[in-house]
């Protein structure tokens, strides 16, 4: 161990001094700034005012070593006497530390005894006058055993330090019960009344986001290495994204998976993590026979890039420490892949807990990665992810991503820290990034982006960092997805492209062209991966196959009249110009829909020639009696009745209709297509007569063939088909309330406030979903084929 320096930083200094004056204190710096170091100095700060302060320090198995390393380093030479009290020997160690000055126990133990009112009463007969709780926030559940221990025990001590980096690890709720350590009056936690008093917390929040910051402002200290390291002695971070293609066998596997909507969110999830690491590590249930003959056979794309990796940083004489979330069929593997780099291993089949007085494996492993410049590797799962000092590592390199940012920062932290037993000046950390052909990104990218989510959310409650936007309800519901990240707003979307896409489609209702540009703005990167996803998940579709249903209107009445110019209007990666084959003017509100498009181009999927421009269907940059088609394709759903702007009332949607009528020839043609959800009807029966009359009053004549169609009787596809001609000019006077309103705008206007999953914008429902291109139509009422539909139009 290397020797350390006598003389704490300043910063250090002034939490010690915080603590004397308040007694009790929630010690928040950054992890790695030495919080260890404080609470010990508190301890001997108190000796020094002559008080007895006998101590009970709670922390995670993997750091007690630490513990003991740390107060023998920081008393120098005239030690306190420590006792660990562990699982095992624990009513021995209870005798044992009846006569020491400080006692340490894990949170495993309390969990293990957490029930058992005996032992607890023990430990809380010896005395305690100072508690410290590490890294606290593995007390965060109010109705674990190992919680209601933690404060059993700590509201008997007259000083405590809570320790924690990351007060709100992963949900606001978390910070309760250590507000309710520092605090029992004001924030009060019975047993039995836990989760109505977290509700009630959370409820307080929702009125006041700065209701947490002020809570803590007067019993925590937050720093972080920016304020106080201005020279090297913090190693700086450089961040890297190490992007992998998955090709061959692996992409194939991955494929599968995505593709697959025969399962259930989470257990989808977990695959398509597995998927993305190791080809091997999939379920047979995802795989065709072909696949699963060869499972245990392929390569992974992701170990192919990590032999490169860590070749490179063996031969400059760097160390890897290498986190993953999974451990069967990961761990050994990796072990024998690196044998010669001398890995290591540590995961929760390797024991934490020693006898009193002896190094635990786990400890020993971690000194041996420490000390032995032959182990250049060290693979940890996640209970290495916190506490411990594993700065020999040069370089961190995440095989997967946890949901907690916290959890990220930990792992980073490892290896970055003060007063580590190695000294540098950086630490490269790693960040592994599979991805699909054309950049698709798996779910790795989905994950990245819930961790940036939070992190600015967490910051911005916390006082750290200021927001563009106000934190709003859906930004809570985020922060609060522990548990089920299958409803984020971040993951939804790369967990299923049929899924995805259909949620798109409908989950956009009445959303308004206002808002929607908003969203565009605020979450640039999701509207740029529905235009990716949108265009590379096209063909066997929803929308390929509604636009089977147009290109079959259009080349019915072609066969009658030639219609020389169109446009497509929400004309996503230029979808009717793929259709048809020929070039035509496009309009889009997302401008990452019409990149996608000229991408198509570029890549021969579309012919040349299309013109794009960037706008919404109730303002169209075209001039009058320009085009002899007009084709709205799952979009005008998503337009509002009404909409207000700078305090006008805009009727948005009788405007779309309007601008459509000024851009069409006389005689020409307007489609509409709209999805249809079972539990989110866009549209119903009931609806189509004042909606037709609506198109009447504004210059179109609906002809027969419009009305609901579906695929073949095997198939789930489902449309609404309006097609109109123009007659004449629209009445000048507004159209009546409602005329343009249906089934989905009474449902909206019901709520003051979407639902949840309305706000967060996940998958509508569990639905089976069969990719395959549907080209034969039926009229739900009048049974007809589409082509005979559209024929008694022309005839």
């Amino acid at each position: 161990m290397s020797e350390r320096p006598l003389k704490p930083y300043s910063y250090q200094v002034e939490a010690v001094k915080r603590f004397l004056e308040i007694k009790r204190l929630l010690i928040a710096d950054d992890m790695g700034m030495g919080k260890t170091a404080e609470a010990i100095l508190a301890r001997k700060a108190l000796e020094l005012k002559g008080y007895n302060p006998k101590t009970l320090i709670v922390s995670p198995g993997s750091v007690a070593h630490h513990w003991e390393d740390e107060i023998k380093s920081w008393y120098n030479g005239n030690q306190p006497s420590i006792t660990r009290v562990q699982t095992s020997s624990f009513d021995y160690d209870i005798e044992l530390a009846k006569k020491s000055d400080i006692v340490i126990v894990t949170y495993p133990t309390l969990s293990y005894f957490g029930h058992d009112r005996g032992k607890i009463e023990k430990l809380m007969r010896l005395g305690f006058r100072y508690g410290i709780v590490d890294e606290a926030h593995n007390a965060k559940n109010p109705e674990s055993f190992r919680s209601g221990a933690v404060r059993e025990l700590m509201h008997e001590a007259e000083y405590l330090n809570i320790l924690t980096g990351t007060p709100i690890p992963n949900t606001i709720v978390d910070i309760y019960v250590l507000l309710n350590l520092l605090d029992k009056e004001n924030f009060p936690l019975h047993d039995e009344s836990s989760k109505a008093i977290v509700r009630n917390f959370f409820s307080a929040f929702k009125r006041n986001p700065s209701f947490v910051q002020q809570a803590l402002e007067a019993r925590m200290v937050r720093r972080e290495p920016g304020d106080y390291f201005v020279d090297k002695k913090f190693p700086e971070l450089r961040l890297n994204n190490f992007k992998i293609d998955l090709t061959d066998e692996h992409g194939e596997v991955y494929h599968s998976v995505y593709e697959s909507d025969m399962f259930r969110p989470a257990q989808k999830l977990l695959e398509l993590r597995l998927a993305a690491l190791d080809p091997n590590l999939v379920s047979p249930d995802f795989l065709d026979v072909d696949l699963v003959t060869r499972l245990g056979k392929m390569e992974s794309c992701v170990y192919s890039a990590l032999d490169g990796l860590i070749d490179k940083i063996a031969q400059e004489s760097g160390k890897a420490l290498v986190f993953t979330d999974f451990k069967t069929g990961v761990m050994d593997k990796l072990e024998r892949r690196y044998s010669k780099y001398h890995a290591l291993i540590i995961n929760g089949d390797i024991e934490s807990q020693a006898e009193q007085g002896k190094i635990s494996p786990r400890e020993q492993i971690r000194r041996r990665f420490q000390k032995d410049p032959n182990n250049k590797v060290l693979f940890a799962t996640t209970v290495m992810d916190e506490g411990v000092d594993l700065s020999a590592a040069t370089d961190v390199i995440h095989l997967t991503m946890p949901y907690s940012p916290a959890t990220l920062d930990q792992r980073n932290r490892r290896s970055q820290r003060i007063n580590a037993e190695v000294d540098k000046d950086y630490v490269n950390a790693w960040i592994m990034k599979p991805i699909l052909e054309n950049n698709i990104p798996t779910i790795a990218e989905g994950i990245e982006r819930l961790l940036e989510d939070k992190r600015s959310i967490i910051r911005c409650v916390m006082g750290k960092e200021a927001r563009a936007q106000p934190i709003t309800l859906e930004d809570l519901f985020e922060v609060n997805t522990n548990g089920s990240p299958t409803e984020s707003r971040n993951l939804v979307p790369f967990m299923s492209p049929s899924q995805t896409l259909f949620s798109h489609f409908v989950n956009l209702r009445g959303m308004g062209s206002e808002e929607i540009g908003k969203f565009i703005h605020k979450r640039p990167e999701e509207a740029r991966y529905i235009a990716e996803l949108y265009a590379n998940h096209w063909e066997g579709y929803y929308g390929g196959n509604t636009a089977n249903v147009y290109l079959k209107v259009i080349r019915t009445l072609e066969s009658f009249r030639k219609l020389q110019k169109k446009v497509d209007l929400a004309s996503g990666p230029f979808s009717l110009s793929r259709r048809i084959k020929e070039p035509v003017d496009n309009i889009d509100i997302n401008p990452y829909m019409l990149e996608a498009g000229r991408i198509l181009e570029q890549q021969g999927k579309i012919v040349s020639g299309n013109e794009s421009f960037e706008g919404a269907m109730h303002k169209l940059p075209f001039d009058r009696k320009t085009y002899d088609l007009a084709v709205c394709s799952l979009a005008m759903h998503m337009t509002k009745p009404k909409l207000e702007r700078d305090g006008k009332i805009i009727l948005e949607r009788e405007l779309v209709i309007r601008e459509a009528n000024r851009i069409l020839k006389d005689g020409g043609y307007y489609i509409v297509t709209l999805p249809l959800s079972r539990n989110h009807p866009i549209m119903i029966n009931e609806d189509l007569p004042i909606f037709f009359e609506g198109f009447n009053r504004l210059g179109f004549e609906v002809t027969p063939c419009s009305g609901f169609y579906t695929g073949p009787s095997k198939s789930n596809y489902r449309t609404f088909l309006g097609l109109m001609r123009k007659v004449g000019e629209p009445q000048k006077s507004e159209l009546p309330e409602g005329m343009l309103s249906w089934k989905m705008d009474k449902h909206l206007s019901r709520k003051t406030a979407r639902s949840t999953k309305e706000r967060k914008g996940c998958v509508p429902e569990p639905r089976e979903f069969t990719n395959e291109i549907i080209m034969e139509f039926l009229n739900s009422n009048t049974r007809k084929t589409l082509e005979e539909s559209v024929f008694e139009v022309v005839k």
